[in-house]
């Protein structure tokens, strides 16, 4: 004879078998006198279960909040000795920053050395469009400015 399993017992008093299952195990029950046996202990712990009634406790925590808060402000730091770290980390915090401006802008420096009057005349050129003239610099175009045209240059011309 096949006795029944602790969790056919368990669900059969809990009533969570399909109804063909839970008429095959009472067949079983009306026959078999330790399957019963089983059966209503399992029945009394579940209907002790049932009749159990859970009450949670009442927990405050708005207590334990304002308990953490002042715990807190007793571990601070005392007022006199706040401001020299702050200070402290914001010249940190600046010294950090200009490190990392300084390293960049090494990074990104154009290192090719070009004379300054040598770029100043190629600008002027190119704002004058004296590219098609030729290579004219600043002297020259002075003494064409102030002297003018030579009289020989004007001469070839013709």
């Amino acid at each position: 004879m096949n006795h029944l399993s602790d969790i056919e017992l368990i669900e059969l008093a809990a009533g969570h078998l399909a109804a063909p299952q839970s008429r095959e195990c009472e067949a079983h029950l009306l026959a078999c006198a330790d399957c019963r046996a089983r059966y209503e202990e399992s029945a009394g712990v579940w209907d002790q279960l049932g009749t159990w009634e859970l009450t949670l406790p009442q927990v405050d925590l708005s207590e334990r909040v304002v308990r953490a808060i002042d715990e807190s402000h007793r571990l601070r730091m005392p007022r006199r000795l706040q401001f020299p770290w702050r200070a402290a980390r914001i010249a940190a915090s600046i010294a950090v920053a200009m490190g990392i401006g300084h390293l960049a802008g090494r990074m990104t420096w154009d290192r090719s050395p070009q004379p300054v009057a040598r770029v100043a005349d190629d600008q002027a050129a190119a704002a004058l469009y004296l590219e098609e003239i030729g290579h004219v610099t600043a002297a020259d175009l002075t003494d064409l400015l102030l002297v003018g045209p030579d009289s020989t240059d004007m001469e070839d011309q013709r």
